[in-house]
């Protein structure tokens, strides 16, 4: 019988344990906690800077395809300057004896050479 006068202490010293024990799952849950928040605070702040870098290379990307679009244009012009050029020269050449005479005479090699490409 005397243990049963020990049976509330018991139970309150068993009920002081597991609080105690809850008390420091808290404490540990608290750290990882703040450092679930700080690493998801440096992960956030990466992942803006990453964002920023993105949009800064896809605004190049626009400027360097407006730049090819720009050069293929313009070289696609010269191109046709060239052949229309080629073309009015060889026309010139067949129909023309004033021409024919002039590139038959002393041309130098090196305009021969440009006026006779293939």
């Amino acid at each position: 019988m005397p243990y049963l006068k020990l049976l509330p202490y018991i139970a309150i010293a068993g009920l002081l344990a597991v609080v105690l024990w809850y008390r420091g799952e808290m404490i540990d849950a608290k750290a990882h906690k703040a450092a679930a928040d700080a690493a998801l605070s440096i992960a956030k702040e990466s992942n803006e800077q990453q964002a920023k870098a993105i949009d800064k290379l896809v605004e190049r990307k626009a400027r360097d395809d407006q730049i090819l679009a720009d050069i293929s244009a313009k070289l696609a012009g010269i191109n046709q300057s060239v052949a229309e050029t080629t073309e009015t020269i060889t026309k010139l050449e067949k129909n023309d004896e004033t021409v024919r005479k002039y590139l038959d005479g002393v041309v130098p090699e090196s305009l021969r050479r440009v006026l006779n490409k293939p």
